[in-house]
């Protein structure tokens, strides 16, 4: 599967390009969708459902907000579930070379004070 990243969106993070394209590989699908603990041992509440993950191009396409995470360089988009909660999708960039791939993705719970 694969989306194309908002123009405005792509030339933020210095992709200046007609058609940035986000690739999401099956292999990256089945990393987000494994079964994941919290610290305490617990099932996590951060997978996504069936339909939600069917709305991943489309959403990822279209962030709410990219940022570069410094230690490694890879590319966290976010984009909002509901109003409880967010998802984050993390990209390995293609460095010009290739196009962004999908890592992984995780629902997080929305921050206080956003609106």
């Amino acid at each position: 599967m694969f989306s194309t990243l908002r123009p405005d969106a792509a030339e933020a993070i210095g992709n200046i390009g007609k058609d940035v394209k986000l690739i999401i590989k099956d292999r990256s699908i089945i990393h987000a969708a494994r079964n994941r603990r919290a610290p305490d041992g617990s099932p996590a509440d951060v997978n996504l459902s069936i339909n939600v993950m069917k709305s991943i191009p489309r959403k990822i396409a279209d962030p709410v907000a990219i940022c570069k995470d410094n230690s490694s360089g890879n590319l966290v988009f976010r984009y909002s579930l509901n109003k409880k909660s967010d998802v984050k999708g993390i990209f390995l960039p293609g460095n010009g070379l290739t196009s962004m791939v999908l890592h992984t993705f995780f629902r997080r719970k929305q921050k206080r004070n956003r609106q």
